[in-house]
């Protein structure tokens, strides 16, 4: 079993590389690898991780109903075990989908979780990374956002 989770990782971690190198299909072939092992050994957060990372690859490819069905399974699994970095990625890949697919309102719902969540836990990354997606959403819209109130992120 142990060997096996490794085996996982090592898919993950090739997955990776071959996602800096931008070969994307060779990087959505060893992330689909390590989700088969983490089911195979039932490591729910490994799969959640999988699932992230093929939605990740999937938005990519502009397969963005493929994407978001990833990306929901990731979020379910990641909300469920309490991992909220995880939960606030997935977040942003639901964005991201829904605002490719020109579904505004969806993307802006799911990209202030994620903001949400990465306010509550000072995750800095994730803070501007939702807030640019915000940003989008709203510009695509046609609806007025001046009424909103933004929390302080940093006071001086």
């Amino acid at each position: 079993m142990g060997n096996n989770r490794g085996l996982a990782m090592n898919y993950n971690n090739i997955g990776i590389v071959y996602r800096k190198q931008k070969k994307y299909p060779e990087a959505l072939e060893q992330f689909q690898m390590a989700l088969l092992v983490h089911k195979e050994v039932n490591n729910k957060i490994g799969v959640g991780i999988a699932y992230d990372n093929i939605s990740h690859m999937l938005l990519l490819d502009k397969r963005y109903d493929e994407a978001l069905k990833y990306a929901r399974k990731s979020n379910e699994i990641y909300r469920s075990g309490g991992v909220k970095r995880g939960a606030a990625d997935s977040y942003h890949n639901i964005a991201e989908a829904y605002y490719n697919l020109e579904q505004y309102d969806s993307s802006i719902y799911y990209a202030s979780e994620q903001l949400e969540i990465s306010l509550k836990y000072d995750l800095a990354e994730n803070i501007m990374i939702a807030a640019e997606l915000l940003q989008k959403s709203y510009k695509a819209t046609t609806v007025s956002y001046t009424h909103l109130t933004l929390p302080t992120i940093y006071s001086v």
